[in-house]
């Protein structure tokens, strides 16, 4: 019986951060939305920038806008991610290849 062998692919952090950079200033310009100047790592992993306006909408798209832009990088499988954080809101994307992590016993 052939097993499969699943290779590892490896994005150097600075790729993935000029990346990030690229997509978020676009997207802010895009949908005219001003962000904060670094990246975070916010609750549930979410990758991305605080914004300044409180526009849901705008935000999403300009998530789903940085999301598109990231997944051209071999390796990375990101979906589009929001939340708000009192008043200010944390766009941009989960990075599917993390995995879930269960809690609890069951």
């Amino acid at each position: 019986m052939a097993s499969s062998v699943r290779r590892v692919t490896v994005v150097s952090v600075s790729k993935l951060s000029d990346t990030i950079d690229k997509a978020i200033s676009t997207a802010a310009k895009r949908h005219n939305i001003g962000v904060e100047s670094s990246n975070l790592l916010g609750p549930g992993r979410i990758i991305g920038r605080l914004i300044r306006e409180p526009d849901v909408n705008a935000a999403f798209s300009a998530a789903v806008d940085i999301t598109a832009r990231v997944n051209v990088l071999n390796g990375i499988d990101a979906v589009p991610a929001m939340t708000k954080l009192g008043g200010r809101i944390l766009m941009g994307f989960f990075e599917r290849g993390q995995g879930l992590l269960r809690l609890g016993a069951k």
